[in-house]
């Protein structure tokens, strides 16, 4: 009989995933008629996969459930059953190990964060057992981990970089990682696994794996780790599912889509099928694209609850209306300011697919990596690469023909334009960031006279005003049809646009910053 155990089953969502056959639940090791439902430990590996970059914020990590913990953290039952021996080889109780193990080494952070602060600090009982089950999972092939979509060696890279740096520090270090030389410690770990040590050691101990190998004590034990992490990063690009609607899940959903690239199920034969797109990612941790790695979905911000769709099918179906009604066939045009791996872009490419209608987008994206990626997936989908123009530029208010862009070390391809945005974060990181020099543009340039922009999408952090004070004739003559825009300022936004005839119909809050959905004609609604 299985026992209930921890968090409400999302099960819907992970079923959209399995394509091969996946225990429903984690059994106890001494009695394998006591289960945990594995969506409970789903749902903490998601919830991992957003903190695991927030290096200076380990103690916003989540935990594993209470009853879930309780009901697995017993070292004896590990040990007589012969469990913890066989993860070396066998991969029965590997799911409940290795949450395990992310759940002690979150704790290991917390554990190093109280004694720093002169707080006791209590070893608790998943800290212990995480260290002999590492230990265990370490001796085994470590493709094994990779494949999990447990994020273990980024969490033993981020312990390793706190023991240099020192826990709870602020500063901030570049590490000349000797990749080539990892790769021979690597190459044996995935295939068979390490010789571990007989004696006991601490999680902190195992995180700096060069006292294993004395040949590497010159280099960072994160650098091996890193590279380890790789691994579990694909290479090949992947297939996202578009939420539709209010069919958009909880960021907080379960699903377990990690080992199943491409993984998106057949499109519905009815017209309502699934809005469905190939996208390359960058082959490293970075929080959109962990995020979309981990669920199959659009990391795009500005499709909540499927703005973005829902008012590009809007469009779509007045320019239907207009030309039924005599108006020439034009292509939809949308201008994406911000455009980061373009899965906005794709997810209306999508819908022009679907609906067979004609696009013209223009994507702005200064960031020299994620405009990279983005023009790496335009010929993986129908029609993008005719339809979608990316261009690697900086939307600004002025006629200055550079600016400079910067992009955090935590990041790797977001960035900003150097002004307050930068300032506040260099100031609470502490990271040294880097910098490039990026052409710019301006939408009153770009789309003068009479050209329409049907939907302007604004994915920026602070940086919308800039946007809209380079676009006041597009807007004075409302030929910005649909916006939809972040702001971290909603009062500067409405005085903005209170002398100009949109609407905002629709606005929601997220955090310091608010979405909003404005239209030049109410007829849309």
């Amino acid at each position: 009989m299985n026992v209930i155990l921890g968090l409400a089953r999302v099960a819907a969502s992970i079923a959209a995933c399995k394509v091969r056959n996946v225990p429903d639940a984690v059994c106890l090791p001494k009695n394998r008629d006591l289960c945990i439902p594995t969506e409970d430990f789903l749902f903490f590996r998601t919830r991992l996969s957003r903190v695991v970059l927030q290096r200076d914020l380990p103690w916003l990590a989540p935990k594993l459930e209470e009853a879930t913990t309780e009901a697995l953290v017993n070292v004896e039952d590990w040990k007589s059953t012969g469990a913890l021996q066989r993860l070396r080889h066998s991969n029965t109780d590997l799911t409940a190990a290795l949450a395990l193990i992310c759940e002690g080494l979150l704790e290991a952070e917390r554990h190093a964060l109280r004694l720093i602060a002169g707080v006791p600090a209590h070893q608790s009982g998943v800290l212990r057992l995480a260290v002999l089950l590492l230990q265990e999972v370490l001796a085994g092939p470590w493709s094994r981990v990779a494949l999990s979509g447990w994020p273990v060696f980024a969490l033993l890279a981020r312990i390793a970089r706190g023991l240099v740096l020192g826990f709870g520090s602020s500063a901030r270090q570049r590490r000349s990682c000797a990749e080539s030389d990892w790769k021979l410690v690597l190459q044996a770990a995935n295939l068979t696994g390490v010789s571990m040590p007989p004696d006991n050691y601490t999680l902190f101990e195992l995180a700096d794996f060069k006292r294993f190998h004395t040949s590497y004590l010159q280099w960072d034990s994160s650098c091996l780790w890193e590279a380890a992490d790789l691994l579990s990063v694909p290479t090949a690009p992947i297939c996202v599912t578009v939420p539709r609607g209010a069919s958009q899940p909880s960021t907080s959903a379960a699903r377990d889509c990690n080992v199943y690239w491409p993984g998106c199920e057949a499109p519905e034969p009815s017209a309502q099928r699934s809005l469905q797109y190939r996208l390359y990612l960058p082959q490293r941790r970075e929080l959109a694209a962990d995020a979309i790695r981990e669920e199959q979905r659009p990391y795009c911000a500005l499709n909540h609850r499927g703005w973005v769709v829902s008012e590009a099918e809007h469009l779509f179906a007045k320019l239907a209306e207009e030309h039924r009604a005599g108006a020439p066939k034009r292509p939809l045009q949308l201008v994406e300011v911000g455009s980061n791996f373009g899965d906005c872009a794709f997810a209306v490419n999508a819908v022009a697919r679907q609906v067979a209608w004609p696009l013209r987008a223009t994507c702005f994206e200064p960031g020299e990596e994620a405009a990279k990626v983005f023009r790496k997936s335009l010929r993986l989908n129908l029609g993008a690469r005719a339809a979608i123009t990316v261009r690697e530029e900086a939307v600004m208010p002025g006629d200055e023909k550079t600016v400079e862009f910067v992009v955090p070390d935590s990041s790797g391809v977001h960035g900003f334009v150097t002004g307050a945005p930068v300032e506040v974060y260099t100031k609470r990181t502490g990271m040294t960031p880097r910098k490039s020099t990026v052409r710019t543009s301006r939408l009153d340039r770009d789309f003068g006279g009479a050209a329409v922009v049907d939907l302007l999408l604004i994915g920026l952090v602070d940086g919308e005003m800039d946007v809209f004070q380079g676009a006041e004739r597009l807007l004075s003559e409302m030929r910005a049809k649909s916006i939809v825009t972040f702001s971290v300022n909603e009062t500067r936004l409405r005085q903005h646009f209170a002398a100009l005839n949109y609407s905002f119909v629709k606005a929601f809050r997220m955090g310091v910053e608010s979405l909003h959905l404005l239209r030049a004609d109410a007829s849309l609604g």
